[in-house]
Parts: C-alpha cells; sequence; structure tokens
C-alpha cells in the first residue's frame, strides 16, 4: 500500500512541476520593450542578431533557410534579422506570398530557438511620410493575419 501511495505521490510532483514549467513557458515567451529595454518575461534579454538579404522572398526552401540559420549560428548570434518585403508602392498592400514565406521561416526559427528580428522598412522605395505609414500598418494587419492563424 506504501508503495502505491509513493507512485501517486511521486506521479503528482511530476505532473505538477511540468504543468508549471508549462505555465512559465508561456508567461516568458514574449518579447517587450520597457524603459528602453528588451525584456522577455521579468527579466532583460539580448539579441545578437546577424543580419542577411534577400532571406525572405515567395520561393523560400529549405535550404535557403538552412543556410540562412547556419550562418546565424556559425558566428553565435541568436537571431536573424532581415527585411520584410512585398509591400506595394504606397504601402497599403503586402504580397500574400511573402507573408506566407516569413510563416514558414517564423516556424523554422521556433524550431531552432531562434528569434527573428524583421526590418518593416529596409527597403522600402517611396520616401513619402504617409506611404511609410502605410507600410507599417500593412505589417502590424499580416502579422495579426499569421498570428491568428
Amino acid at each position: 500500500m506504501n508503495t502505491r501511495a509513493l507512485g501517486l505521490a511521486l506521479a503528482f510532483i511530476v505532473t505538477a512541476t511540468m504543468a508549471n514549467a508549462l505555465e512559465r513557458d508561456e508567461r516568458e515567451d514574449k518579447l517587450t520593450v520597457r524603459s528602453g529595454h528588451l525584456r522577455q518575461g521579468d527579466g532583460r534579454e539580448s539579441m545578437n542578431a546577424i543580419m542577411l538579404e534577400d532571406v525572405l522572398h515567395p520561393d523560400l526552401t529549405e535550404g535557403e533557410m538552412l543556410q540562412a540559420f547556419t550562418k546565424v549560428s556559425n558566428v553565435g548570434a541568436n537571431a536573424l534579422g532581415f527585411d520584410l518585403d512585398g509591400f506595394n508602392e504606397d504601402g497599403t498592400a503586402i504580397d500574400p506570398t511573402y507573408l506566407d514565406a516569413f510563416q514558414l521561416l517564423k516556424e523554422d526559427a521556433d524550431y531552432r530557438w531562434t528569434h527573428l528580428l524583421c526590418r518593416v522598412l529596409g527597403e522600402f522605395e517611396d520616401p513619402s511620410h504617409e506611404a511609410r505609414l502605410n507600410a507599417v500598418r500593412t505589417a502590424e494587419i499580416g502579422r495579426a493575419r499569421l498570428n491568428s492563424s
């Protein structure tokens, strides 16, 4: 009888510990900026990113993603930086194939425990304030669409 009670107690302790760890992971997963510092959960976070050109494009392949993440790990970085392309001229729309490629890149980065640092206005050619503001709004709408799917 004592063996059963010990087994049940041990199973309960392991289950409670695992549930607590999962809850903590979800809570600490989001990156925020508070008081001018990048934070993940309650602690400060640092990102060592390597910026790569032409990473995000509509026909992104697994091999290209592997090469990009290999370059990141070769230099000891923990983040991949890239430009978000695919905007129309006035910034009011983005080509959905770029968002699909972004989703693939995000899934691969999550698998590799690597951050993504996306520069929205990197190669955006229209210098007008309104077009650049439109591009930022369009990127936010695209981000919300990806998070809801």
